[in-house]
């Protein structure tokens, strides 16, 4: 699993912190928890780039 930023992303959702994003996602999905692990990725992205979902 990835997380692909285009370049307009790059400075505020940088490749090592999509890195952590997935790593985070991926201890729910060994546990089939699916729903909590895009919930995690998601909240991970909007954390770092600011929006307040």
């Amino acid at each position: 699993m990835a997380i692909s930023t285009g370049l307009g992303m790059e400075k505020l959702f940088p490749d090592d912190k999509a890195l952590d994003a997935v790593k985070n996602m991926t201890t729910y999905f060994k546990r089939a928890d699916y729903a909590d692990g895009v919930s995690a990725g998601v909240e991970a992205i909007a954390a770092q780039t600011g929006d307040p979902q």
